[in-house]
Formats: C-alpha cells, sequence, structure tokens
C-alpha cells in the first residue's frame, strides 16, 4: 500500500520541483529595472523606442502601437538609460537630443485559436494567441546591430492578472500610426492587476504581448553593458592647488516638465509643489495649445522629477520623453 502512494505522489513531486527551479532561474525584471543606483540622468546612454514593424501583414496595427508602447513603458523605469519615443521621420517633431542608441522590433508571428468545451450543461471557450517577432537593438549612427534576439511567446485569454501591470485600455496617439488605437498603459513594473479588457482574442493577444515584451526588456537589461554612456557625459573638471585637490560640482541645472491633456488648475497645482521643494527656484510656467510647460532651476535630479509626476498623478500619467533637463508626460 505504501509503495503504490509513492508510486502515486511521486508524479507530484517531480513536477512541483521543476515548477520551483524554474522559478528560481526566472530573471527578476524589477530587480533588473534597478541596476545602476545612482546613476545620474545626464550620464546615463540616451535610447530611442522606435515602432516596430510587421512582416506579417495579418498582425493589426495597434498590436504593433501596443508592442511599442509597452516596450518604452517598461524601459523608461530603467535606472540604467534615458529612454525616448522615436518621433516619425515624416510628421514628428524632432528630438532636442539624437539618441545614441535605437530600439525597435518586426512582428512575424500572429495567429490565434478559440476553442470551446463543456463543463456539465455550461459551454466555456477559451482563446490561445502565439506572437512571435524580433527585438533588436543598434548604435543610431551605425548600422551594426548590438543585439538581436527572436522572441516566440503564447497568450491565454484565460489570463486572470496583467504580466506588466496593465490598468485599462487608454487611447495613445503613435508616433507613425494615421490614427488612434486603444492601447494598454503600463502601471509600474511588478504591480499586478486585473486584466479589463473583455473581447477574448484581446485579452490572448495583449497576454502574449506582455510576455513578449518583459522577455525582451530582461534581454536588453541583462546585456546593459552593451549600451555605453557618451564620453562627454562622464568627464568631471578638478582644480588642483599646491595644498589640496578639490572637485567642483555645477550648480542649479535649467529644466523643463511639459505636459500634454494638462488642465490650468493641475498645472498651478504642479507649479506650487514645485516651488515648495527644496533647491527648485524661478519656476515659470505657461499653456498653450492643451499643453502645460513649466520651466526652473533645481539641483535635484532628473528622476526626483519623474517620481514626483508619476506620485502626484499616478496611473494617469504616462511619462513619453525623458531627456537631460527635459521631462516630456501626458495625461491619459
Amino acid at each position: 500500500m505504501k509503495r503504490i502512494i509513492v508510486y502515486l505522489l511521486f508524479p507530484l513531486l517531480l513536477l512541483f520541483t521543476q515548477q520551483e527551479t524554474r522559478a528560481q532561474k526566472s530573471p527578476d525584471l524589477v530587480s533588473l529595472l534597478k541596476q545602476c543606483p545612482g546613476a545620474i540622468a545626464t550620464q546615463r546612454p540616451l535610447i530611442g523606442i522606435a515602432r516596430f514593424t510587421k512582416s506579417n501583414g495579418e498582425i493589426p496595427d495597434k498590436y504593433v502601437d501596443m508592442m511599442t508602447s509597452m516596450l518604452l513603458n517598461t524601459l523608461v523605469q530603467s535606472n540604467c538609460f534615458r529612454v525616448v519615443k522615436m518621433p516619425d521621420p515624416a510628421t514628428g517633431t524632432p528630438l532636442t537630443e539624437q539618441p545614441q542608441y535605437i530600439i525597435t522590433g518586426d512582428m512575424m508571428q500572429f495567429s490565434s485559436e478559440t476553442k470551446t468545451r463543456k463543463i456539465f450543461f455550461r459551454a466555456k471557450t477559451t482563446t490561445t494567441a502565439n506572437v512571435g517577432f524580433l527585438l533588436q537593438a543598434k548604435k543610431a549612427d551605425a548600422a551594426e546591430l548590438l543585439l538581436s534576439k527572436e522572441f516566440k511567446e503564447e497568450g491565454t485569454s484565460e489570463a486572470k492578472e496583467s504580466v506588466l501591470g496593465i490598468i485599462a485600455p487608454a487611447v495613445l496617439h503613435n508616433q507613425g500610426a494615421t490614427t488612434s488605437d486603444s492601447i494598454p498603459t503600463a502601471a509600474p513594473i511588478g504591480s499586478t492587476a486585473p486584466v479589463t479588457t473583455d473581447e477574448g482574442s484581446d485579452k490572448a493577444f495583449i497576454n502574449a504581448l506582455e510576455k513578449g515584451v518583459k522577455e525582451g526588456a530582461i534581454y536588453i537589461m541583462q546585456n546593459s553593458q552593451s549600451f555605453q554612456a557618451p564620453v562627454s557625459a562622464v568627464t568631471t573638471t578638478t582644480v588642483v592647488t599646491t595644498e589640496t585637490t578639490t572637485t567642483t560640482t555645477s550648480g542649479p541645472k535649467q529644466a523643463s516638465i511639459t505636459i500634454a491633456n494638462l488642465s490650468f488648475a493641475k498645472l498651478v497645482e504642479l507649479e506650487t509643489e514645485l516651488k515648495a521643494k527644496t533647491g527648485v527656484t524661478n519656476v515659470e510656467k505657461s499653456m498653450k495649445n492643451g499643453e502645460g510647460t513649466l520651466t526652473f532651476l533645481h539641483l535635484g535630479s532628473d528622476d526626483e522629477l519623474v517620481t514626483m509626476l508619476t506620485t502626484k498623478f499616478g496611473d494617469t500619467i504616462e511619462i513619453t520623453g525623458f531627456e537631460a533637463g527635459k521631462i516630456t508626460a501626458r495625461i491619459k
């Protein structure tokens, strides 16, 4: 009898051990994004996220835009890079600082299968989606590839929680898109949120896209040493005297925050909070065409400003640009 029980339990123990081993080997995206602690924003490499292409003509544009947006929202949370969305070459506004590196990809595989099975007297429909894409990184001024890897992921309409913390669909005007599509917006990595899309195929594809972006972001972060800051960004000025050696530090830095879809009342609130911060002076505000802009001098880091924005506006704000002394965002 005991031998029979052991034989019955052995497959379960083996399955549990394999699951534990896979969990231990799986890299933690949150920890990888928090690499490079204390890195000064101006000394980080600037990476541009370009809109994905699609070699499979059956892939709807909204899924291409979703993947681009998800990757941007994930990597912008990294401590190792400054990340900006690349404008459309024909219609986009040129960036004030050109990225050193470009990350983009090509979506190649796109398929789904829906099955209905009966459980007692009820019919249950489940959709499985498969997505395959090629992720690449290269220097902006050269054709040579730094990184290139193909990913294939499977998603299901049964997913209960978002892999990347998707809160709900929101409208995002993507560079390179002719229309605005319903695009999920990401919460901070590591948070959990229910998947709110009702359509089974959408839930399955979003689940697959999130898994793919997560694995792609892990791949980028594991190879973060491939992205080097410019030499000019890491130089320091040292003053040598006959008695002591001292290193000079710069004074207040000029900075600006521009937020689209921001009401004037919220702009005034943000202005008040900035003025109350230690080390912030000369705060000036302006409002034009639905965009509120604050310009000021500050002694802190640009990361502190991003933290202030995400703390104040929570999931209603999306950081669309992060350059030295210049932050752009929009209210969803």
